[in-house]
């Protein structure tokens, strides 16, 4: 799931950044509950021993490939509130999840149906939320339907989890 987006190197993470993003690890962004229309999974991390609340079955399953990346220490769902600008106004923007890998580097990520991704205003939008994330020392990265619920990988993922809570 770790890609490169930028030809130039990030910005340095501020020190009120890097506290906000330690924080997110136990005082999360947005507290998602129950509502009409949408769906809360749960899901319960053998890495982290505590479980993650995300919107989505694709988020979801993507708590399954953070779980058994070797290369990823610990994850979080909504992490941190942030701002970008899309024509000429401010909006607000939590993204889905804050991964620190075994470098010390934290990465967020956005899930996406292949659907909602397509969507003609989607991209104008992305790039302007990548562009704040990056002016904030950060990488914003979209993993999309396609990577997360690759056949072989996921169902392999599943087993594994359900061995680990079968021994547990």
């Amino acid at each position: 799931m770790k890609r490169q987006y930028y030809v130039f190197s990030l910005p340095s993470v501020s020190t009120v950044t890097l506290i906000a993003l330690e924080s997110a690890f136990d005082n999360l962004a947005r507290n998602l509950t129950k509502s009409r229309g949408k769906n809360i999974h749960r899901y319960v991390s053998a890495k982290m021993g505590k479980r993650a609340t995300v919107e989505t079955f694709l988020e979801c399953a993507a708590c399954y490939h953070f779980d058994f990346e070797s290369s990823i220490i610990r994850f979080c769902s909504q992490p941190i509130r942030f701002s970008y600008c899309l024509n000429g106004k401010t909006h607000n923007y939590v993204p889905d999840f804050l991964v620190q890998f075994d470098t010390g580097e934290y990465t967020l990520y956005e899930v996406k149906s292949d659907m909602e991704n397509s969507k003609p205003e989607f991209q104008c939008e992305w790039e302007a939320k990548v562009q704040a994330a990056f002016e904030l020392g950060l990488e914003l990265e979209l993993v999309t339907e396609e990577e997360i619920l690759d056949k072989v990988i996921f169902s392999t993922l599943r087993f594994c989890i359900d061995m680990l809570q079968e021994i547990s």
